[in-house]
């Protein structure tokens, strides 16, 4: 509860009214945000790593 109480008075601060209802909603959003910032945290070059895909080879062979 002191959390929404929180991003409220935050909200409110910037001008950004919204209803008491979405409250659980931005509590969710920013907390994937914070869990997203821990991970970059964690490993600072993930960024740089190349991306990979796995083929399966039937969807080669049939495809």
């Amino acid at each position: 509860m002191r959390l929404k109480k929180f991003i409220d008075k935050e909200l409110d601060m910037y001008g950004i009214s919204i209803d008491k209802e979405d409250l659980p909603y931005v509590e969710e959003v920013l907390s994937s945000v914070e869990e997203s910032e821990t991970e970059l945290e964690d490993f600072p070059d993930l960024k740089e790593q190349l991306p990979f895909t796995i083929v399966d080879k039937g969807e080669i062979l049939n495809g």
